[in-house]
């Protein structure tokens, strides 16, 4: 299992690379001006020579893999992750009480690499190629263990190379590459006993920058998504730090509606049926 880390001006505040004590990782960075804060801050890292841009970092982490290679890639910002009790992982329902906070613990290295390793099978099991974990901290979302066709957040997307999917280039790389996977795989899979604690989006400096700096691309970035894959999306804003038209959610999860939607698709035109010839709807 390679674990990647894409990184950007957090030379002093990179935490994750500290979880995995055992298990190698690979910092990513974009040159050799951007290594040499990390490796004077004793972080070692690889310098992919790309474009700036965190699509382009992952564009590459996927060509260093092989076809079928699953590569697990995180955000640089996360401080641990939680996991349900250990005694209740095996149940694939929990009750109201067993999802509640207080069951909820600091996940070891080795239950981390259980759960990610955990995921992969299950994805392999449905044939699918892009799999992670809960991106919410709240008990609400935690009550059930898998979740087929749950957003797959970009602070950690375990990815198995499939040559007929690849990065594009949106400012919301993470929810283009969803659209994909469900347009020519048919689904997602995202294991919700574990979950990432890590500054919320937008709240840090570094990476892409604050949320107030972006606004801009966000706002193209939705629409450029709406118009590709139409009747998949909606706009999300009804929360006070999430501004209408600056980001957008899966408005249909079950398989009927996905399936629905992908013959809708190769029916208007709008995606080549031809690669859905091993994934059929």
């Amino acid at each position: 299992m390679r674990i990647f880390i894409p990184s950007y001006n957090r030379s002093d505040t990179i935490a994750t690379h500290k979880i995995f004590a055992q298990h190698p990782v690979t910092v990513l960075v974009h040159n050799e001006e951007q290594a040499k804060p990390y490796r004077d801050n004793g972080v070692e890292v690889t310098a992919s020579n790309t474009p700036a841009g965190l699509a382009n970092q992952r564009k590459w982490v996927m060509d260093q893999a092989e076809e079928g290679e699953w590569v697990v890639m995180l955000d640089d910002n996360i401080r641990r992750f939680k996991v349900i009790d250990p005694s209740f992982y095996h149940k694939q329902l929990l009750t109201d009480d067993e999802a509640k906070w207080k069951w909820q613990t600091v996940a070891t290295e080795e239950m981390v690499l259980r759960v990610f390793q955990d995921v992969m099978d299950k994805a392999d099991e449905e044939n699918l190629c892009l799999a992670g974990i809960r991106p919410f901290s709240s008990p609400f979302y935690g009550k059930k263990k898998w979740k087929r066709n749950g957003f797959i957040r970009g602070k950690c997307m375990i990815v198995k190379k499939d040559k007929n999917l690849s990065y594009g280039d949106s400012f919301l790389e993470d929810m283009e590459f969803n659209c994909r996977n469900l347009l020519i795989r048919g689904g997602t899979m995202r294991c919700d006993y574990l979950y990432p604690d890590a500054p919320g989006y937008g709240a840090q400096a570094g990476g892409c920058g604050k949320i107030d700096a972006r606004e801009g691309k966000l706002v193209v970035a939705c629409e450029e998504l709406m118009n590709e894959f139409p009747e998949l999306l909606r706009y999300k804003g009804w929360k006070n730090s999430t501004k209408l038209g600056t980001d957008v959610q899966l408005k249909i999860y079950s398989v009927d509606q996905i399936n629905k939607w992908r013959r809708a698709m190769a029916a208007t035109g709008r995606a080549d049926s031809s690669l859905f010839e091993n994934y059929p709807y």
